[in-house]
C-alpha cells in the first residue's frame, strides 16, 4: 500500500482512493476541484461518489500517510518542517487550518543554500548548525 490514500474498509474504496491520489499527483497543481481531477465525466462521478462515501474519512487518510512516512524514515535522522496555512477564516476566530509537515533526511537532505553561500550560526560561542551532531541540535532547542 505504498501509493494509497487508505483502505476505507473495502477494496473498491481503496482503488477509488488510489485513483484520487494518482490524479492529485499528476494534475493537482492546476487546482483541486473534482471536475478537472476526474479527467472525464466518469472520473468526476467516480471521485464524487468516493468523497461522499461515509467510510472515506480524513482520519484514515492521515493514518495511512503517517504509517507510510514512519516506514520510510525508520532508523533515519530527520528534520521535520511544519507550516500552518489558514484555508478559511470567518473573522470570528472560526477558521479552517491546514498543518503541513515535510520530513527531510538530516544527513542527505537538500542543500537549502544558494550555490556559493553557506548558512552559519552567528551566536556567541556556537558552531555552524551543519557541524553539530543531531543530539546537540536537539538539546539546543
Amino acid at each position: 500500500m505504498e501509493h494509497s490514500l487508505g483502505r476505507f474498509g473495502d477494496e473498491r474504496l481503496r482503488k477509488g482512493g488510489d485513483f484520487l491520489l494518482d490524479r492529485l499527483i499528476t494534475h493537482g497543481q492546476s487546482g483541486v476541484r473534482v471536475r478537472p481531477l476526474g479527467g472525464s465525466r466518469a472520473g468526476e462521478v467516480r471521485l464524487g461518489r468516493f468523497l461522499r462515501n461515509p467510510n472515506v474519512t480524513p482520519a484514515e487518510m492521515v493514518s495511512t500517510a503517517a504509517a507510510r512516512t514512519a516506514r520510510r524514515v525508520e532508523g533515519e535522522e530527520i528534520l521535520v518542517i511544519q507550516d500552518t496555512t489558514t484555508l478559511r477564516d470567518d473573522g470570528n476566530q472560526n477558521s479552517l487550518n491546514l498543518h503541513v509537515a515535510i520530513a527531510i533526511n538530516a544527513r542527505d537532505g537538500p542543500d537549502w543554500c544558494m550555490p556559493g553561500s553557506r548558512a552559519t550560526l552567528a551566536a556567541r560561542g556556537s558552531t555552524a548548525a551543519n557541524a553539530r551532531s543531531m543530539k546537540r541540535k536537539a538539546a539546543a532547542g
